[in-house]
């Protein structure tokens, strides 16, 4: 059901305030109904983050309650604060607390896997290395890299597949003003009632993914995984 039918059914919108929000939606393509709905003034914007959160089982949290003081802000540089996407939050004894959207999504998965890839080389290989003279530098790109290359190969993958399928992070951040294809097709089916665009943008998305697996295989060789 539409967002606009569902706070219609909460009590937050009558029926001739979400058709004038609609048609305004409508002049200015590309915004959200619920930007709309704000800019009328037909519905605050706490009420729309709370009923969403609500509708999704998720917990609400305003970033106009935290309080970050200005020395903290300066500790990290602008330009990598908005590269990596990262907020200094607090400095409590020589710690720094750092707020970052998708730094460990997937990251423990990838850990876990390169850390099965590391146990999986047997150390004699690195026991005959060091009686031969070799470095750790020699061993890490002789012996480590070449044995990792598999698990590296399935962390590649499975974090390339989850980059294209990525939905929550965009939309929560800045919502319909930076489209991704997953965003796209939940926004015209659910904002717009488009099954058929949403159904296409979401195969045109496997496609996509299907294309950019085989092509790194084909790069790699088939051999990097299956060995």
């Amino acid at each position: 059901m539409p967002i606009g039918e569902r706070l219609i059914q909460a009590g937050h919108l009558n029926r001739g305030q979400l058709e004038t929000a609609l048609r305004e939606q409508k002049r200015s393509s590309g915004r959200r109904l619920g930007a709309v709905l704000c800019d009328l003034g037909f519905v605050r914007q706490e009420v729309i983050s709370a009923f969403l959160a609500e509708e999704t089982r998720t917990e609400l949290r305003s970033l106009r309650r935290v309080k970050v003081e200005k020395e903290v802000l300066q500790l990290v540089p602008v330009a990598l604060a908005r590269r990596l996407g990262a907020l200094p939050l607090s400095l409590e004894n020589g710690q720094l607390t750092v707020a970052m959207a998708d730094a460990w999504k997937v990251t423990p998965l990838v850990m876990l896997i390169l850390l099965a890839g590391l146990q999986a080389i047997p150390r004699e290989l690195y026991e005959a290395a060091r009686t031969d003279g070799a470095g750790l530098w020699q061993q890490f790109w002789r012996i480590t890299l070449p044995l990792l290359r598999p698990a590296l190969t399935m962390v590649f993958i499975i974090r390339g597949v989850d980059a294209f399928r990525i939905f929550a992070l965009p939309l929560a951040l800045v919502g319909r003003h930076l489209p991704v294809l997953s965003t796209f097709a939940y926004v015209e089916y659910l904002e717009y009632g488009n099954p058929h665009t949403s159904a296409a943008s979401s195969t045109l998305l496997l496609v996509m993914i299907l294309m950019t697996v085989g092509m790194y295989l084909r790069l790699a060789g088939p051999e990097e995984v299956v060995r």
